[in-house]
């Protein structure tokens, strides 16, 4: 290898073939991914909406001058596999005319989106010469983007007409020139501007953070270095994802679960994954899902494309980059017209549903290619509890919370209680704050005993949370699942528990489908609770002192004990009386 004042640059040998220093490699992989965090903590420093400076529901990425995703940031894993489908809708439309300080913004599921809510921001990052070293892109799940329900998520919409304002890809900044046409378009279709304003400033300044790292990067390496070892360092991440591939059996494994509704009928939706493992290759399969649903669940193919590579991501060593070069080992087929891969003018704002239940197929197809290497069915991923409505003084807010719940339990290793799934990777907003911003008064917000699946290794706990109205009137709506199927046990482990809703109105208690829209009053009440986790082995093979444990911690009754697991945990002595010989 060649060097030069101090850099290694990348070389040809002797047969012709380019070769990269690993040092290099991997420190200008370090560098890009601290400029996708620098991303991360901009947002949180300056967005305003609960949903995305709370519950985190965004994403940060680095993409090349050919839109390949290079880097992505800590937060929402969801969002990142759709990266590529939008970077060619945006490259497809503005290609040959990207100039410097050109920002681009689009939220069109089928120009490469998702659902209307996430926007991305998408900014063109020049070096000092004006050559294109890529795009620093950022998207957001924003608050409201009108609709016929605030928060625009609801799950009975019928076409994506209802859903809100679609923005194909445009040009929000041209050659650092903002187009206040597009802001003003936007303020005057959503419910709460001042905050998605708030949020869309938070994402233009996360990508000019990311553009002065990437500039200055260049200047240190030079841009041809570093847009080689951009190149090498994708093609890195696949050469990783193929060993560790390489060393699953190879065969097919198919694995089926289930949506509870549409949000319209009551009809169970299958969604149903076969994986072929064929050398150090993947193949994802999802013919035998439902058709396009009525409701909004539905998922177009970015969609469901981020799901499966956040399940297979789940399953390769830490060491592998995150970036498009795993993407490129797994050939997903998703049949056209299917819940998961939709056309226009399906509704598709709960299209999340659909997502964690793909990203739960996947895991449980890799547990039989696999076992024993991932947790059983988690809470199905985080409910969407959106309230929109005005306060009795006129005013009007709009809030949205992403409850998240539990893990299923891992060979080893009990559910983890009160943590999102992995796929959403969401953080539940804290009470004080709810309470202090909008006429919302939780009262109630903890674990639920004895919801885990009973196992050797037990599933995580559902966890409840009430919602109380308590000034003014409001629209609410829920998005949530596992109100009929349970998380799914392994190896022998039980089931974990079903979701459940009610709505208290006029004295009268009543349970909700895991879908609905209802109009409140100040004094209605609505208790969510999300599923339980599914458990792990045989409850047979669970330790006494693990029950006892759970026991103490009020995490499972003595009831409830003594059934699934016998009376063993009984003889097990206390950490408060040591001595003692029995539990009662």
């Amino acid at each position: 290898m060649a060097g030069r004042a101090g850099r290694c640059r990348c070389d040809q040998d002797g047969a012709g073939v380019v070769t990269t220093d690993p040092i290099t490699l991997e420190v200008t992989r370090h560098a890009l991914e601290s400029i996708a965090e620098d991303m991360v903590f901009t947002v949180l420093r300056i967005s305003q909406s609960t949903v995305v400076k709370l519950s985190m529901d965004f994403s940060t990425a680095v993409c090349g001058p050919d839109g390949t995703l290079l880097v992505q940031g800590l937060s929402s894993a969801l969002h990142l596999g759709a990266m590529p489908d939008m970077m060619r809708a945006v490259l497809g439309r503005f290609g040959d005319d990207i100039g410097v300080g050109d920002v681009f913004v689009t939220n069109d599921p089928y120009q490469g989106g998702m659902h209307i809510p996430d926007v991305f921001v998408v900014r063109a990052v020049h070096d000092e010469a004006g050559v294109l070293l890529g795009f620093a892109v950022v998207v957001c799940h924003h608050v409201d983007m009108g609709g016929r329900v605030p928060g625009s998520i609801a799950a009975d919409s019928t076409e994506i007409h209802q859903e809100g304002l679609r923005i194909p890809p445009i040009r929000l900044v041209h050659r650092g020139v903002k187009q206040q046409v597009v802001l003003d378009i936007l303020c005057a279709n959503v419910r709460m501007p001042d905050l998605v304003m708030a949020d869309l400033r938070a994402q233009l300044a996360a990508c000019a953070t990311a553009a002065r790292g990437l500039t200055e990067l260049a200047r240190r390496m030079g841009t041809g270095e570093l847009l080689d070892y951009c190149t090498h360092l994708v093609e890195y991440g696949e050469r990783l994802a193929r060993a560790e591939i390489s060393r699953w059996p190879d065969g097919e494994y198919r694995f089926e679960d289930c949506i509870d509704n549409d949000g319209i009928g009551d009809t169970p939706l299958p969604v149903v994954v076969t994986l072929t493992v064929a050398g150090d290759g993947l193949r994802v399969d999802l013919a035998g899902t439902a058709d396009k649903a009525a409701g909004a669940i539905n998922a177009t193919l970015p969609s469901t494309k981020a799901a499966v590579y956040a399940a297979v991501r789940y399953f390769l060593p830490v060491d592998v980059p995150n970036n498009e070069g795993f993407f490129r080992v797994v050939d997903i087929d998703a049949p056209v017209g299917s819940l998961v891969n939709v056309s226009m003018p399906a509704a598709c704002a709960a299209r999340g549903v659909t997502m964690f239940r793909v990203f739960d197929t996947v895991l449980g197809a890799l547990d039989l290619a696999c076992p024993g290497t991932v947790f059983a069915g988690s809470d199905g991923g985080s409910t969407g509890v959106s309230f929109g409505g005005t306060r009795s003084d006129g005013s009007r807010y709009v809030f949205v919370d992403f409850f998240a719940g539990s893990w299923g339990a891992r060979s080893g290793l009990d559910g983890i209680d009160g943590c999102a799934t992995p796929a959403g990777n969401a953080v539940n907003e804290p009470v004080e704050l709810i309470e202090a911003g909008v006429p919302v008064r939780i009262e109630e917000y903890g674990y639920v005993p004895d919801t885990g699946g009973a196992g050797q290794y037990r599933g995580g706990l559902a966890v409840r949370r009430s919602y109380r109205l308590v000034d003014g009137e409001a629209m609410v709506h829920v998005r949530s699942d596992r109100s009929v199927r349970a998380p799914f046990g392994l190896h022998g482990g039980a089931d974990g528990t079903v979701s459940g809703t009610t709505l208290t109105q006029d004295g009268e208690t009543r349970d909700m489908p895991s879908k609905f829209t209802r109009r409140l009053v100040a004094g209605d009440l609505v208790v969510h609770t999300l599923p339980g986790g599914g458990a792990v082995g045989l409850a047979a093979d669970r330790r006494p002192e693990a029950v006892a444990a759970d026991v103490i911690a009020g995490k499972t009754t003595p009831a409830a004990a003594d059934r699934w697991y016998g009376t063993a945990w009984r003889l097990v002595p206390t950490p408060a009386h040591p001595t003692r010989k029995a539990l009662s």
